[in-house]
């Protein structure tokens, strides 16, 4: 039996300003830009769960909850995971970064000067990636819970 899990639509996520940046860095568009923030706010975003990042509810419960059609959501997230701002691992979507949308990363993007390679490094890299790339480390190495 397949879980239908329902959209999120409580909690808070921070915007980086510099998200304006993808427009031109990956050539997408404002509903690109729209449909990205949108996923975003349904990913989990619990460290501790196996779903981290994942994208849990189907494309008919967001095209419903969003009010668009099935295929306009499909597309969009299509779309997102072409230019790498999302990726797919067996048949689930998740977000490439989420840590770029957290309070404190958010701080800190902030506060770095950055061109449109920085953008492109910030929101499509992994977390780890990302935390080298604004601190300097070099090798990070593996936490053991």
């Amino acid at each position: 039996m397949k879980i239908k899990y329902k959209p999120k639509n409580t909690g808070y996520i921070t915007i980086p300003r510099k998200i304006q940046g993808l427009l031109k860095c990956l050539k997408i568009n404002f509903t690109n830009l729209g449909a990205y923030i949108s996923f975003v706010c349904q990913a989990d975003w619990d460290k501790r769960h196996t779903n981290y990042r994942a994208i849990l509810a189907d494309d008919d419960i967001l095209a419903n909850y969003w009010g668009y059609d099935i295929s306009t959501v499909y597309r969009q997230r299509k779309k997102l995971i072409k230019v790498g701002l999302l990726e797919e691992k067996d048949g689930i979507t998740f977000v490439k970064n989420l840590d770029i949308f957290n309070i404190r990363t958010t701080k800190a993007l902030a506060k770095k000067e950055c061109n449109i390679t920085d953008l492109h490094t910030y929101f499509v890299k992994s977390e780890k990636e990302l935390a080298m790339v604004m601190f300097g480390i070099e090798n990070m190495p593996e936490v053991q819970d």
